[in-house]
């Protein structure tokens, strides 16, 4: 069963993550590091994910959404970076 979750776990890691374009960055907010990535023109738009995913969860969409608004796209506190 652990060499079926090891292989998955290497086949996403792959595949998740096409934000080539985009600034990465880190702010904090009242002692806490929040980390994301930042792209496109217009107003700003902020996806924030859910459980149990990253920022990451968004790239199938956030070059759509960046033709048209400044794409935000953070990890919640506890999750990724």
């Amino acid at each position: 069963m652990a060499h079926a979750y090891n292989h998955r776990k290497r086949h996403l890691s792959k595949t998740t993550m096409s934000f080539g374009d985009y600034e990465p960055f880190h702010v904090n907010a009242a002692g806490v590091e929040i980390a994301g990535v930042k792209g496109g023109e217009g107003p700003p738009i902020l996806l924030l994910h859910g459980y149990p995913q990253t920022h990451e969860i968004w790239h199938a969409c956030a070059d759509e959404l960046a033709h048209k608004f400044t794409v935000l796209a953070t990890g919640l506190r506890g999750y990724g970076a």
